[in-house]
């Protein structure tokens, strides 16, 4: 102003009495204006810029920092100077910006539209802008058309004084134009108006504060702030509120639980420490930020925060210590994190809650006379009403907790605890849940007439709960249960309900949480019956009437549903907010997570686990090393879909079942797959039960006989029912289809007479028509029919062979006869039939029947299927004189002279067995003459790819080398001489010259497996007839003077190159050079210990135990071998465990090999015990010895052994080991071991 008044003024007296005239705000307008009169306005801005103050003279403080960190909606600001813009930059430019709101400076009314489009608070300088080019509000005529020429201001200030409160710092409030904007608010929202703050540093007088008051603004004196003795320093005093208004940046959710209660970890933890904890863990739940799924670091957070093991430690040893209301208080808590955890309850938890909740008064009041508490504990204290409540609450988790371990006793029991609670107390929140616990156990037994019942009353009930997903959970099960249509509705309703909650109460986690969960579930309902509805438009849709159904009325009882609440679906976008999913605290990234672990570990599980109708322990899998991860992925997520409601399958689509099976398998391989069941079994793909791949041996035989014997009895009455009809529709089709497998699996559980319901099933279906048409069964029946045929015993097995051998698959059709069960195949080995009867005599009679019918115009399978059960016949010994006769007549019908009957699925060497007519040559005549006509081909040769000739080398006919090995074991109608073996001996070493020494070579420096993996085929077929024939015919001197020698030695040394070692040819070489029987049965053992090539492994003991078997009295060697096998009982891979007790089993077996074993009877049976006790107990399981899936049939195999020594070896009855052994056997879970030793 002095400046301004020299200008004007040059006198000083008139300067003086200027002054006085311009005092205060009106007058600085006034001088303005008189300023711009004498001259002009440009040099009145002029001047302006060049007395005020600014960038260079002026440098922003600590205050201006600290003004601008405070989260204000925006900032108005009269001040021309650039400070506060200043500030910005200058904190911008540091390292770590104490101002986090992200300011935007707006200097221009025309600027004030595009200013909020992002959010962002705005620095508005109301009056202008020092050096930015716009006009300073400085004079009277400026104010007077303000309103007009700065509209956008106005209305921007206006509009925040109806939205905000207003702060006013270092501003007087007696400007025109702010007196002018605050009196149009209380014009229009009088008393309502928002009041506003005015921070002055001097005492307001009282008429002053009056006068303020009623307009609204209310004065605030921050003088003693800054008050030092008897000064003030208004710089301090404002520091001080601006400290004090400083916002503590809102927490993270993702850091929740924000504090850590390890009160309780010393060992010398009292009630101080345990009141301190549940402080402590009531602050953490009090802070929990609503999520229905917490993401997963924060469910670690929340288990670990609570240092549980500690707590429940320092519980057991204070709580005679505690009164009842407090012991209810802390299992409250830890019930909530476990339950948040998705974890769970440990059994010592459980244990702790029952006998908390048997206590008969629990209330506060009721106090039986205890120590004193600490002081601290008087604030946990709560009501009776809260402390029924949390004893309810408690009940709740033990009625998830019996659920979950499939006890329906217990279920029961709380159920009815709950039920006398509801009594008293209407908690909806309570009756819903109790609902929702009911419901899943309905659903997990196959009650889902129940199921649907109760979840009507949950839809009643549930708009009225606090919860808003509720309803959600109800139509998502009911989704489940097939009444998809009305499902959809409810979750539509209640996603509605809950983007109303947030419209009111904004984005909280609570409500955001459960509205992506809803939209999860509003799309996968609407895919369900968008997909539904469009299947009945098919023809085949159309034609599916759905007639069947696992349980009686349930789909009628699901169209009523649909019916009497009908609902149009149309296409519409669920998701609200796209970009959320990115975020930890989505459905999918929750999800995802947990998923990932849990088939991290199915796969690791898969790589070790051995199928249901494997017959022997495969190579290549091993000890599963699952890390503990994975199971507790597989609880979370079984937690999780239970929590948030999410179907495993919802009409044609799947969604969890997969990974729920996944699950099952995960939690069964540490024990409790009784309880695990219940998921496997809502691991369902529309109404039927779901797949049972993952019911092993292992798992099967963990089951208790009584969930076994309920399986399999509804799956059998459910099979007659559907097969009671003529044909069936699809879904019949898909659910038979499931309960053949699942029967058939349970029933390795069971007993004797169960397989036997199964075989009498499996040949009741063997004649259905409507079964031969469903290509798509063929293979589960067949499935089915061996697993019954495997089941039976030895004796029952023997009264099904007539049976067997008289099915016929004349009306399977002719593509899918190789799916179908292979009749002859299951009858088994004719050497097992003690008895020929007049059954045996009568089904040949009806074969040779049939065959005789085909001669004519039946097809090439139909007559080798008479063919083959023929021979089977024969080989029993059960064919008459006549009848063998009528079987020459068919094998040879239409067979020219000097020519050899064939059929399929038969060697071609078969004929030899066969009988034949006197017209014809002697068998063993005409098999020399076909062998001699047969080649040796070469394994590389021109083939056509894509269009050209190319080499490949490929699987070549060895039929030659096959019919040679048959020729040895048939050794009663075929007798070699050297002179006849010699020509073969050629041809082989012949194509090894030309052919096999390259091979080999390439196959050594070759990147590809296949050419090595061939050549070392045709090197073991060439070596088991070196084992089998030659070396029974030729001398040592025909083998020297032909130089075999050295071919046997590049043969051996070819295997050694390719990782394919044939003992065999060193047993052979045994027939000419006995003296070295030492060292071929060191190699022998090192193979068999060492070899990755598994077939070079059982080649070596197969040759080894053989040879043994050839000495009528124990040797050195044989002593050696017998012991090897003896001690490889203790340990080792599975499957060689495994062989060795087959090895030992076929000693047993032949009447010289019992010789080698009788002086190890004590030692083979205490090792078989031993065997058999760990395997069943579990030992070898947990030491790490064995894979847990191959367990059954290691325990198989031990019982063949037992039985086998029972009956071949004296002393066996005296042996208490060996009964010690029997009697597991007998007691084994599984009836394939049973069968055994039967």
């Amino acid at each position: 102003m002095d400046a301004l008044l020299a200008d004007m003024y040059p006198d000083k007296n008139e300067r003086r009495r200027a002054k006085d005239r311009f005092g205060g705000t009106s007058g600085m307008l006034r001088l303005a204006e008189e300023y711009t009169a004498i001259g002009d306005r440009a040099r009145l801005d002029a001047r302006l810029h060049e007395l005020l103050p600014d960038a260079g003279v002026v440098t922003p403080g600590e205050l201006h920092t600290k003004l601008l960190s405070l989260y204000w909606t925006d900032v108005f600001t009269t001040n021309y100077d650039t400070l506060l813009e200043r500030t910005l930059d200058l904190d911008r430019s540091r390292l770590n910006p104490s101002i986090k709101p992200r300011y935007q400076v707006v200097v221009a009314a025309s600027d004030v539209p595009y200013s909020k489009r992002d959010g962002r608070p705005r620095i508005i300088k109301l009056h202008g802008s020092l050096r930015s080019g716009t006009k300073l509000i400085v004079t009277e005529e400026d104010y007077r058309n303000y309103p007009r020429d700065f509209a956008p201001f106005v209305n921007t200030v206006q509009q925040s004084m109806l939205e905000n409160v207003f702060v006013l710092i270092g501003f007087s409030g007696d400007d025109a134009n702010f007196l002018a904007w605050t009196g149009w608010t209380r014009d229009h929202l009088g008393d309502k108006a928002p009041p506003l703050y005015y921070i002055t540093f001097s005492p307001v007088s009282e008429g002053q504060r009056l006068l303020l008051e009623k307009r609204k603004i209310f004065p605030i004196s921050i003088r003693s702030l800054g008050m030092q003795g008897n000064e003030v320093d208004y710089g301090r005093a404002l520091k001080v509120l601006l400290d004090f208004w400083q916002e503590v940046p809102p927490v993270r959710r993702a850091e929740w639980p924000f504090h850590v209660a390890n009160q309780l970890t010393t060992m010398k933890a009292g009630l101080t420490e345990m009141v301190a904890w549940l402080e402590t863990a009531q602050r953490n739940r009090a802070d929990y930020p609503g999520w229905i799924v917490a993401p997963a670091d924060n469910r670690t957070r929340a288990a670990d925060s609570g240092a549980l093991a500690f707590a429940l430690q320092a519980y057991e040893k204070l709580r005679e210590k505690m009164p009842p209301w407090l012991r209810v208080v802390f299992l409250d808590e830890v019930v909530w994190l476990m339950d948040v955890a998705l974890k769970h309850l440990s059994p010592q938890i459980v244990a702790f809650v029952t006998d908390v909740l048997s206590e008969c008064d629990m209330s506060v009041g009721a106090e039986m006379p205890i120590p004193a508490l600490p002081a601290d504990a008087e604030p946990l204290k709560v009501s009776d009403d809260i402390l029924l409540a949390k004893r309810a609450n408690l009940a709740l988790a033990m009625l998830r907790d019996a659920r979950e371990d499939n006890e329906e006793g217990h279920f029961l029991k709380w159920v009815n605890w709950l039920s006398r609670y509801e009594c008293e107390n209407h908690s909806l929140e309570l009756q819903c849940a109790v609902l929702h616990e009911r419901i899943l156990f309905c659903i997990e037994h196959r009650r889902k007439q129940d199921a649907i019942d109760m979840l009507n009353k949950l839809a009643r009930i549930a708009v009225q709960a606090e919860d808003p997903y509720w309803p959600i959970r109800a139509g998502a099960l009911l989704g489940e249960v097939g009444v998809i249509r009305r499902g959809l509705e409810l979750v539509k309703r209640g996603l509605h309900t809950i983007r109303d909650a947030i419209q009111f109460k904004g984005d909280d986690a609570y409500l955001v949480s459960r509205e992506q969960w809803a939209e999860w579930l509003l799309g996968a309902l609407s895919n369900a019956v968008r997909i539904g509805d469009e299947n009945k438009k098919t023809p085949a849709g159309l034609n599916q009437a759905r007639t069947w159904s696992p349980e009686p009325g349930l789909l009628a009882r699901i169209n009523q549903e649909e019916t009497d609440n009908p609902e149009n679906v149309s296409p519409e976008k669920s998701v609200r907010d796209e970009n959320a999913r990115d975020n930890i605290e989505h459905p999918y990234f929750i999800m995802d997570e947990v998923r990932y672990d849990v088939q991290l570990g199915d796969s690791v599980l898969t790589a070790s686990v051995i199928e249901i109708d494997a017959n022997k322990v495969p190579a290549n899998r091993r000890i599963p090393l699952l890390l503990p991860t994975a199971q507790a992925a597989a609880i979370s997520y079984v937690r999780l879909i239970e929590r948030v409601s999410l179907p495993p399958a919802l009409g044609e689509l799947m969604y969890g079942a997969k990974t729920l099976a996944s699950c099952f398998r995960i939690m069964s391989l540490n024990g409790g797959q009784d309880a695990s069941l219940r998921i496997l079994l809502r691991a369902s793909a529309r109404i039927g039960p779901g797949s049972a791949d993952v019911l092993d041996l292992a798992a099967i035989s963990a089951l208790s006989r009584e969930i076994a014997l309920t399986l399999f009895e509804q799956s059998v009455e459910v099979i007659n029912s559907i097969t009671i009809d003529a044909q069936w529709d699809a879904a019949a089709s898909s659910a038979l289809k499931q309960l053949l497998d699942l029967a058939s699996r349970v029933a390795f559980r069971l007993e004797p007479h169960h397989a036997v319901i199964l075989c009498e099933l499996a040949f009741q279906l063997h004649g259905s028509a409507a079964l031969q048409e469903d290509l798509q069964l063929h293979r589960a029946y067949a499935n089915f029919f061996e697993r019954a045929i495997r089941l039976l015993p030895r004796s029952d097995h023997a009264s099904f062979v007539p049976r067997l051998l008289a099915l016929s698959t004349s009306k399977v059709k002719l593509l899918a006869r190789q799916l179908w069960p292979d009749a002859i195949y299951f009858a088994g080995s004719p050497g097992s039939v003690n008895k020929v009867g007049d059954e045996l005599t009568s089904v040949a009679n009806q074969i040779l029947d049939d065959f005789e019918q085909l001669a004519s115009g039946g097809s090439p399978s139909e007559r080798s299927q008479c063919a083959r059960a023929l021979t089977w016949l024969l080989h029993a010994d059960a064919l008459t004189t006549e009848q063998k006769r009528r079987f020459a007549a068919q094998i040879w019908h239409n067979v020219p002279m000097g020519g050899i009957p064939r059929f399929e699925a038969l060697p071609s060497s078969t004929f030899v067995v066969w009988p034949h007519l006197s017209d014809r040559l002697e068998p063993h005549e005409s098999f020399k003459q076909w062998l001699e006509k047969l080649d040796f081909p070469n394994m590389e040769g021109l083939h056509d790819f894509m269009g050209e000739k190319k080499k490949f080398v490929l699987t070549p006919d060895d039929t030659l080398l096959g019919a040679l090995v048959m020729s040895a074991r048939i050794q009663e109608k075929i007798d070699w001489t050297e002179d006849e073996l010699l020509p073969y001996i050629e041809k082989m070493r012949g194509w090894w010259a030309t052919e096999g020494v390259e091979l080999v070579a390439r196959a050594l420096a070759g990147s590809d497996d296949t050419t090595g993996l061939l050549v070392s085929a045709r090197l073991r077929a060439i070596v088991a007839v070196c084992h089998d024939v030659f070396a029974k015919v030729l001398t040592l001197e025909t083998v020297k003077i032909h130089g075999l020698g050295d071919w046997f030695e590049e043969l051996w040394s070819a295997g050694l190159t390719i990782n394919s070692p044939q003992i065999p040819l060193l047993f052979a070489c045994l027939r000419w050079w006995p003296e070295r029987s030492d060292q071929v049965i060191t190699q022998a053992i090192a193979t068999i210990e060492s070899s990755a090539n598994d077939a070079a492994t059982g080649d070596a003991l197969r040759v080894t135990s053989h040879w043994v078997a050839t000495h009528r009295t124990p040797t050195v060697g044989t002593r050696r071998f017998v012991s090897y096998l003896l001690d490889g009982l203790r340990g080792g891979q599975d499957f060689l465990v495994e062989q060795k007790l087959l090895v030992l089993e076929q000693l047993l077996e032949a009447q010289t090999g019992t010789r080698h074993l009788q002086e190890h009877r004590h030692a083979l049976a205490s090792r078989l015990c031993d065997l058999m006790h760990d395997l069943q107990s579990g030992a070898a399981l947990r030491s790490g010895r064995v894979n847990y899936f191959a367990a059954p049939l290691l325990r198989v195999a031990v019982a063949k052994t037992l039985a086998a020594m029972g009956k071949n070896l004296n002393g066996c009855a005296r042996e208490l080991t060996w009964k010690s052994a029997i009697a597991l056997a007998r007691s084994d879970s599984l009836l394939l071991v049973r069968n055994c030793v039967l």
